[in-house]
């Protein structure tokens, strides 16, 4: 699968609360030696971005926001790499 195919996959699985899936698709992203970081900083912070604005929006509400927040935690803890790590660079 591409990088754009797996990094989409990630975002639907953060979006979708889905845990098990974000936590595959992290496997098969590292598995594909793309640097963690860009994983990250592209799709994982941009996902709880999104359910972020449809809560605010009342299309989701909390339950939906935590899991949310599972999926891309626990796939932070499986690569061990946090979001507050990923530094912008002018």
């Amino acid at each position: 699968m591409s990088k754009e195919g797996l990094f989409d996959k990630l975002a639907k699985a953060i979006i979708d609360g889905d845990e098990k899936v974000a936590t595959g698709v992290s496997q098969e992203i590292l598995t594909a030696g793309i640097d963690p970081l860009e994983a990250i900083s592209q799709v994982a912070i941009k996902g709880l971005d999104i359910v972020g604005e449809r809560f605010k929006r009342l299309e989701v509400f909390l339950p939906e926001l935590v899991l949310a927040g599972s999926a891309r935690g626990n796939w932070g803890k499986l690569n061990g790499i946090h979001p507050s790590r990923v530094v912008s660079q002018p």
